[in-house]
């Protein structure tokens, strides 16, 4: 059984979720907020898709047991001075 129930949104909200329809991740301005009120259910309750759990935990790795070669190789980090910063931040 599926209860359906009329709520109203304005503004940011409103905005937001007609970005996400505009970019195509939702139909429309329902499901875009049904998706991302799943979403938020799915963190709440520590569901996490296996990319996030493993970033996770290579997060959780202190910087001086990191394997030199793959922190500061420059084909894996390229010209990104974000992610320069970084590790730089970790150090």
């Amino acid at each position: 059984m599926r209860k359906t129930e009329t709520v109203t949104i304005s503004g940011e909200i409103l905005s937001y979720a007609e970005g996400l329809v505009a970019r195509g991740e939702y139909r429309d301005i329902g499901a875009a907020i049904e998706g991302e009120l799943l979403k938020a259910r799915a963190r709440r309750s520590g569901k996490i898709s296996p990319f996030q759990n493993e970033l996770r935990t290579r997060l959780m790795v202190q910087p001086d047991q990191w394997d030199a070669m793959g922190v500061s190789a420059e084909p894996f980090f390229g010209d990104d001075p974000a992610l320069a910063r970084v590790i730089e931040d970790r150090s």
